[in-house]
């Protein structure tokens, strides 16, 4: 009876156990010049690696807002990226492709950046390197080719999804007629990509939903309480994620970088009535070169715990 019982408590043990996942997350870096932040750059990946991470996340904005978009620029980057020795996921930000046709960016054409970034970062060996995690992307499924950018994954029972929404408004109001075509299609790409998953999250009785993208999407951030979404993040957020949101009871963490000040809040409100459900935490970045490590454990009170990190 001893033994059978010892048996049974190991079973539940493993099972317990095996439903934890940790991952690492960083997002708004390096910013500045080489000599500011390489090494540090360098430290923040090495500590990455040693950690028990899963595997690790970049939110988005690669380089600063007032630096070159070249190809170089997302060269080098991606040679960052490679050092990285966990799959790794990366979601594009505002100021690799939306921002890029300032003259201190290099004038570019934003959406012939964002081509080069799905050519440049979105390869093979890129693919490849995530088959441990079984990531698919939005362009095999027929109906929006382009965005390989959009991602999915599940480890442990927690179903992640990244959604291409950045900074700058999410584009929304850019010149031209291509420009408001591209927010278009992939508003209606990011709003199919969420229904999948919450089909997912429901269908295969996921324990947890993670949603990452680049922007904040709240205009007024930097209050104790945010809860006015910008313009440009109505249709996908309030239109889209919330209500598909309330039809589950399962947790839904939020992250984001965009504003580089590490925060972990409940701001999203449906009808005047808080979701509870829905978690935010805003990715540090910029001056604040930390990742943060996240540990999430379905039956633990809190589920997600969430530790800043940094190579200092």
């Amino acid at each position: 009876m001893a033994i059978r019982i010892f048996i049974t408590f190991l079973f539940l043990l493993q099972a317990h156990l095996a439903l934890a996942v940790q991952f690492t997350i960083m997002g708004d870096m390096p910013y500045g010049s080489d000599s500011q932040t390489m090494e540090k750059y360098n430290s923040l990946i090495r500590l990455i690696n040693s950690t028990s991470s899963e595997f690790a996340v970049h939110v988005g904005d690669i380089k600063s807002g007032s630096s070159t978009c070249s190809d170089e620029t997302f060269q080098t980057q991606k040679e960052f990226f490679l050092k990285i020795d966990k799959p790794f996921i990366y979601t594009p930000g505002d100021n690799e492709w939306t921002d890029c046709s300032r003259l201190s960016n290099g004038s570019f054409d934003p959406l012939e950046r964002l081509d080069k970034i799905r050519k440049i970062f979105f390869d093979t060996q890129y693919f490849n390197n995530n088959k441990k995690i079984d990531l698919v992307n939005q362009s095999e499924f027929g109906k929006h080719p382009l965005f390989v950018e959009n991602q999915q994954w599940t480890v442990d029972n927690t179903l992640f999804v990244t959604i291409h929404i950045v900074g700058s408004n999410n584009n929304l109001g850019a010149r031209g007629t291509k420009s408001s075509q591209s927010f278009l299609a992939r508003n209606k790409a990011n709003q199919d990509w969420l229904s999948r998953s919450f089909e997912k999250l429901k269908t295969e009785s996921r324990d947890a939903l993670v949603i990452i993208f680049h922007a904040d999407p709240f205009t007024d951030w930097f209050t104790p309480n945010p809860t006015k979404l910008g313009t440009g993040f109505t249709e996908i957020l309030e239109d889209t994620l919330l209500p598909l949101g309330l039809t589950t009871d399962k947790p839904i963490f939020v992250f984001h970088g965009d504003t580089h000040i590490f925060r972990q809040d409940h701001p999203f409100v449906y009808q005047g009535a808080p979701v509870k459900h829905i978690q935010r935490i805003v990715v540090p970045g910029a001056a604040d070169m930390r990742a943060l490590f996240v540990d999430i454990e379905p039956n633990r009170n809190p589920m997600i715990k969430i530790e800043p990190i940094s190579a200092n």
